[in-house]
């Protein structure tokens, strides 16, 4: 199973392609003393907002320490780069839906 990630605007409509992840999200367990990756799990579902994906942006950076496999590299980087694209756009947010 896996999520899906969508760059959403104020009224939840797609700013980027939604895209699917199946295994980064097994490491963000790892990632200790973080504050969002715990929320983000494959029975549900969560949206950060500008402010939060600062704070996710700085845990997902500090998963590179990990020893990540090519797959998992792959994902991460798409997932930042996700990040990214919500710039200064007044709210926008990331939003991770589980498969159910």
């Amino acid at each position: 199973m896996g999520l899906f990630v969508n760059v959403e605007d104020a009224e939840g409509e797609s700013l980027w392609p939604v895209f699917e992840i199946s295994v980064i999200q097994g490491r963000f367990p790892e990632a200790g003393g973080a504050v969002c990756l715990p929320f983000i799990g494959e029975g549900d579902d969560v949206r950060f907002n500008r402010a939060q994906a600062a704070v996710l942006a700085s845990e997902l950076a500090a998963l590179d320490a990990l020893g990540l496999g090519d797959g998992e590299r792959a994902e991460l980087g798409r997932v930042r780069t996700a990040i990214a694209k919500l710039g200064g756009k007044p709210g926008s947010a990331i939003a991770f839906y589980g498969d159910f």
